[in-house]
């Protein structure tokens, strides 16, 4: 499933055209130089960045497995006793817990890990707006209060708003998270990798409050006051980000821009788009329909001279279906 929602103040995407692709050809080399991507793992399997959905890398959603992830909107999942769901933000009781049944499940969500995610964790996406929250990022902001000589390596710091645009801030009288429209040292979070495993622990304020984001094992969200770090197992989330803004999301749909300013070059050989064509008619008239990630596929073996090979592969696997 590809969620589609739109959030405040974000940008909405369109198709590039040819000649724009052209403008930002040197912005995306720039991108693939510094970190060149042909081969990812998605879901534990290692996996040609070509034959991974466009559609999923642009809409899709995401696990944020370090700080480099955390950009535009996100969503603050949980899991307490196996019971799954997401912070959500409330006009009336401010942050809530939402249970697995007011997310969204995607089965065939993708993640850029080296194991095979089983736990419906790594599948959440947003139903609605308000359990997406949007990343703030206030370098700015700790530089003008000197505070960024505190933070350790380990933790981001960040402002999060929510689908109104506003800052959430904690509250000290009402020990609790409202919103509000100015940046005061109480909208700051700390976001504290978790080194043994993934995902992060998250306090408010500053960081030797130690007020931390508490779901309990009966799904009630508190703020509290954790010195010790006794509450780490209450206080755990994983975070998941819309898969474009990830940081491999990111090298992957630069590679795969460039990639296609060099297809297009490619394929404006006659001799080239000629064997495109026939490919294409060939497989057409043996009942396949002839989807982006085929022809994506298709494409890739005319310009890895193993054409032939791939049209045989592929109308064996058409007979096996028809005879199962």
């Amino acid at each position: 499933m590809v969620t589609k929602l739109t959030f405040k103040g974000e940008k909405r995407r369109k198709p590039r055209q040819d000649d724009e692709r052209k403008r930002r050809k040197k912005d995306t080399k720039t991108d693939c130089q510094e970190a060149p991507v042909t081969l990812t793992s998605v879901n534990g399997v290692p996996t040609n960045i070509y034959d991974v959905p466009r559609d999923y890398l642009e809409y899709g959603w995401t696990l944020a497995t370090s700080h480099k992830d955390l950009n535009g909107p996100v969503m603050i999942c949980f899991d307490r006793s196996d019971h799954f769901g997401c912070l959500e933000f409330d006009e009336k009781f401010g942050l809530i817990a939402a249970e697995e049944k007011k997310v969204d499940i995607a089965e065939d969500a993708i993640n850029f890990v080296d194991f095979e995610p089983k736990s419906p964790l790594f599948k959440l996406e947003p139903r609605e707006v308000t359990q997406v929250l949007s990343v703030v990022n206030i370098e700015n902001f700790l530089r003008l209060t000197q505070q960024t000589q505190t933070v350790s390596d380990d933790t981001l710091k960040l402002a999060l708003k929510n689908s109104e645009g506003k800052y959430l801030s904690y509250d000290d009288d009402a020990n609790t998270l409202v919103q509000t429209d100015v940046l005061t040292e109480n909208a700051i979070f700390n976001l504290r990798a978790n080194t043994d495993n993934l995902g992060f622990f998250i306090s408010v304020g500053k960081m030797d409050s130690k007020n931390k984001l508490i779901v309990t094992k009966d799904l009630k969200f508190r703020i509290i006051q954790d010195t010790d770090d006794l509450l780490d197992d209450m206080n755990i989330y994983h975070i998941r980000v819309q898969t474009r803004n990830s940081d491999t999301g990111r090298k992957i749909i630069a590679s795969l821009d460039l990639k296609n300013e060099s297809r297009d070059q490619f394929f404006n050989d006659p001799k080239h788009n000629e064997l495109l064509n026939r490919a294409v008619k060939e497989l057409t008239k043996n009942g396949m329909k002839i989807t982006n990630s085929l022809l994506s596929q298709i494409k890739r073996a005319v310009e890895e001279g193993n054409l032939n090979e791939f049209l045989i592969t592929v109308k064996e696997k058409i007979k096996s279906d028809r005879r199962a």
